[in-house]
């Protein structure tokens, strides 16, 4: 799999699909999040995508690992 940071809205859902987070992809699309967006993603931000700390904190370890199998901070 091959993820490119440069990449629109489109590339960000269908790594959300994967993640099994398909069904937040209208959030993601309405706040335009593409993948320079997503890189920089606070955690006060993901509060505001996910509606449970659950969902928040699986988020967080997927970009964290995203981060890191691509070696950005």
């Amino acid at each position: 799999e091959i993820f490119r940071f440069q990449m629109g809205v489109d590339v960000v859902v269908h790594w959300l699909r994967e993640s099994n987070l398909g069904a937040f992809e209208k959030v993601f699309r309405d706040n335009e999040i593409d993948g320079a967006t997503l890189l920089k993603l606070s955690e006060a931000m993901v509060v505001r995508l996910f509606p449970t700390i659950k969902l928040e904190v699986q988020f967080l370890d997927l970009l964290a690992n995203l981060k890191q199998r691509h070696q950005i901070e």
